[in-house]
């Protein structure tokens, strides 16, 4: 829609991006109109917090979007932060037999003396492998989704 003589528009800016842009003072000025407006570009608009304010006579309306807690990414990075922090038990058990090695202390009996050890960690450590190689294959297999924002400056 282009603006009319009659028809006044208000600068929009989208605080977290830096981006601004106009849109008639109708659609601006009313929330509701204003996030159907936007909600294809800016999914996360319904959270975001709507200041109007005027700068040298002109409606200025400052969106600041905060993103929800739904949607697959933030269970990502929930289950990463609530994850506890291991080491690949194949790691450990070859950094033990490499101290050992350095030391002096690895000869057969220890070695023979490990093999449950050694054993559990290879058996985790193919577990582990098997689950990356799931995940791998999962995240390959997925579709592309477009980003929700827009870089500042296009």
């Amino acid at each position: 829609m282009s603006a009319t003589m009659t028809e006044t528009l208000s600068r929009i800016v989208i605080t977290n991006s830096g981006q601004s842009f106009e849109l008639p003072d109708v659609i601006a000025g009313d929330d509701q109109k204003l996030k159907a407006a936007l909600l294809s570009v800016y999914p996360d608009i319904e959270n975001a917090d709507i200041k109007r304010s005027v700068v040298d006579g002109k409606s200025v309306v400052s969106i600041t979007r905060y993103p929800g807690t739904k949607g697959a990414l933030s269970d990502v990075l929930a289950a990463l932060v609530a994850a506890p922090e291991t080491i690949n038990p194949v790691i450990a058990m070859a950094t033990r037999l490499k101290e050992l090695e350095g030391s002096g202390h690895l000869d057969p009996k220890s070695l023979l003396l490990m093999h449950g050890d050694i054993d559990a960690a290879r058996s985790t450590g193919d577990q582990w492998a098997r689950h990356a190689r799931d995940a791998f294959s999962a995240l390959s297999d997925a579709p592309s989704v477009s980003g929700e924002d827009v870089p500042t400056g296009f």
